[in-house]
């Protein structure tokens, strides 16, 4: 929550990957079909042909893929960047890697509305733009509410829907 000490709230979205030991036991087997394969192969003097190489690589990147998601090692930050940043200044929302930002300084602001999972901004110039809060769980959604809600009574911002 900000504060006059700490003026900024950020909020790091990361999705979580829950864990599972069937996810770890489907890594494991195509692990195991990877280097068996290839064991095989080796042992009989067999050269790897070329389209082998494409299975090998499919079984090998599914075996990592599923063994690090069942042990709760979530996709690399690049492919999670989305992020929350509530400021004094501004607010500023980013849902995902593709997304663009959307932000607004408080001192363009003329009214908030949150109705249904979204946070509509009507600017001092007329125009209005759409934030998509749903993305976040019930408990960020209520203190990123309650920080927008006594930011905005800050800065004399016509605020509904965020008590």
């Amino acid at each position: 929550m900000p504060t006059a000490a700490d003026p900024k709230w950020i909020l790091k979205l990361i999705p979580g990957v829950k864990k599972s030991k069937t996810r770890v036991i489907v890594g494991i087997g195509f692990l195991v079909l990877y280097f068996g394969w290839i064991m095989l192969r080796l042992t009989e003097s067999f050269p790897i042909k070329s389209y082998e190489w494409l299975f090998l690589s499919t079984f090998f990147l599914n075996g990592v893929v599923h063994l690090t998601g069942g042990l709760g090692i979530g996709p690399p930050a690049f492919l999670s960047d989305m992020s929350l940043l509530i400021s004094s200044q501004e607010v500023r929302l980013k849902t995902g890697p593709f997304k663009r930002v959307q932000r607004f300084a408080w001192s363009e602001v003329r009214s908030l509305e949150y109705r249904m999972g979204k946070l509509h901004l009507t600017r001092a110039t007329g125009q209005s733009e759409t934030f998509d809060l749903a993305i976040f769980g019930y408990s960020d959604l209520q203190e990123i509410k309650k920080t927008l809600n006594l930011l905005a009574k800050e800065k004399g911002v016509e605020a509904q829907g965020l008590e």
